[in-house]
This record gives structure tokens, C-alpha cells and sequence, in this order.
């Protein structure tokens, strides 16, 4: 019976604090599973796409246009038998890999509190996402190369993010 009394008194001290408590606890339930899985996003970033490199090689095979860009969105063929193509993509990054595996080890080692900072910035990370417009000839080899800009020009240079915030704010 003296244990009872003696809990039931532990318990009363803790009463007043106890809508803190249940607040942080909610709030560190939302924190650990409103994030996703960073490591996995680094993993499936894609690799970075050789933009110049297709600009600038004219002649170059349909296949490694596809291997860099991926499948078209649309393509039309063209008078003197040749094709049009546009591809969106994103930019990519390099070392997703190694990012992948700083992800998980850093990751198990917080407890899945790095997530807070990693998921954002692997966000970030991918890079925008362009389109571009590749012409090609009856014998399927790269005539022209180019990137179409769909971001209005007061938006150049800022992240996906950035852009997506100040679109917001202008909006409210």
C-alpha cells in the first residue's frame, strides 16, 4: 500500500508538466516521420547530364542523347525525314553515391534527427529541372542541341526551393 501512496505522489509532482511533455513528444513523433528517407533520394538522384557536352558534339549517336536525357516527352518528325525531340531532365549531381552512404551512417547514428537537415538539402540537390530540344537526321545523329529555359528571368540562378518560396510569398 506505502508503494501505491508513493507512486501516486511521483505522479502528482510530474502533473504540471505533463502538457509540455505530451507537446514535445507529439512534436518529436511529427519531426521523425513528416521526413523522408534522404539517403534513398540520394541514391535515385540522377547522374549529372553532360549539357555542354551535347551542345557541342554535333553527329553523336540518338542512343547517347537518350542515355543523358532519358525518354522524350514529345518528338515530331520532320520534313526531310529527320525528328525533333524535347526532354525534360534534371541538372543531377555527382557523388550521390557517397552521399547515399553519408546519409545512412550519419542517419542511424543521430537516430533519424539528420533527416531534418538532410531531406531538404537532398532536395535541393537534384537541381532544377529543364527542358531541351534536340534535332536530329534521317540517319538518327544529333543536329542540334538546345536548352529551353522555362524559368522567367528574375528567377535565374536560384534553386527549385528558392524559386517555389518566392512564388508563395508573392502569391500571399
Amino acid at each position: 500500500m506505502k508503494q501505491k501512496i508513493q507512486r501516486i505522489k511521483e505522479l502528482i509532482k510530474w502533473k504540471p508538466y505533463m502538457k509540455e511533455l505530451r507537446f514535445l513528444f507529439t512534436l518529436l513523433i511529427i519531426l521523425l516521420f513528416s521526413q523522408g528517407c534522404s539517403a534513398k533520394i540520394a541514391f535515385e538522384h540522377p547522374s549529372k547530364v553532360d549539357i555542354e557536352g551535347l551542345k557541342n558534339s554535333k553527329g553523336v549517336d540518338h542512343a547517347y542523347v537518350l542515355s543523358q536525357c532519358g525518354t522524350p516527352i514529345s518528338w515530331y518528325r520532320n520534313k526531310d525525314g529527320g525528328r525533333t525531340e524535347t526532354y525534360t531532365f534534371y541538372e543531377g549531381s555527382s557523388g550521390a553515391g557517397q552521399r547515399g552512404v553519408l546519409h545512412l551512417i550519419v542517419s542511424a547514428a543521430t537516430l533519424g534527427l539528420w533527416e531534418v537537415i538532410a531531406f531538404p538539402s537532398e532536395l535541393i540537390a537534384r537541381g532544377d529541372q529543364l527542358m531541351a530540344k534536340a534535332i536530329f537526321n534521317a540517319d538518327n545523329k544529333l543536329v542540334s542541341f538546345q536548352v529551353i529555359d522555362p524559368r522567367p528571368k528574375e528567377y535565374e540562378g536560384r534553386t527549385n526551393l528558392m524559386r517555389q518560396l518566392s512564388t508563395w510569398v508573392r502569391s500571399s
